[in-house]
């Protein structure tokens, strides 16, 4: 009696556990959404940037005048992994009406850190110092580089300009354009 008593107190276990096994399971639920990239663009300081000469040399031909173009900050709002360039152009030559003094005598650099925000890489290579800077052209160049991009991000850095005065550069306040640009 007892071996049949074990043996239907075991077939009624069996009976629950497979009926809780035979339910139906749970139905999952799929979730879409989309994810829109914004734009990308640069802003930098809209007043014009005064280069001075090194000290002593104040107004003297044949020196070089340099200084800072003010604040450039790059923002990345594609939420994107491509990364980007932050390119220079000298627009126009240095004139004072009387003497100009061409793009190409231009270098450009970036003298300090690239500070950034979000996840990316960004650098200015080589061009930390006049000595080492990039010579400008009429065509834009890449003057910082951004590589490993994840979604949104920033980076900041200030540019600088030093210009060769050749040694027959008449008096007076000169004028030129400089542009910067984001690909």
């Amino acid at each position: 009696m007892r071996a049949r008593l074990i043996l239907t107190a075991g077939i009624a276990a069996a009976a629950v556990v497979g009926s809780v096994f035979a339910a139906s399971p749970a139905s999952a639920q799929g979730v879409t959404f989309t994810l829109t990239g914004g734009v990308i663009s640069i802003a930098e300081t809209s007043t014009a940037a005064a280069l001075t000469p090194a000290a002593g040399l104040a107004g003297q031909t044949g020196t070089t005048v340099a200084g800072a173009l003010g604040s450039t900050t790059v923002t990345d709002n594609r939420a994107g992994v491509l990364g980007w360039q932050s390119k220079i152009t000298g627009t126009t030559a240095f004139s004072n009406g009387t003497f100009t003094i061409p793009v190409t005598a231009a270098t450009a650099f970036v003298p300090g850190t690239v500070s950034t925000s979000g996840v990316v890489a960004a650098t200015q290579g080589t061009y930390l110092s006049a000595a080492t800077g990039l010579a400008l052209t009429g065509s834009a160049q890449t003057l910082v580089t951004a590589t490993a991009v994840v979604g949104n991000n920033t980076a900041t850095f200030n540019p600088s300009l030093s210009i060769a005065v050749p040694g027959g550069a008449t008096a007076g306040d000169y004028v030129g354009a400089v542009t910067q640009t984001v690909s």
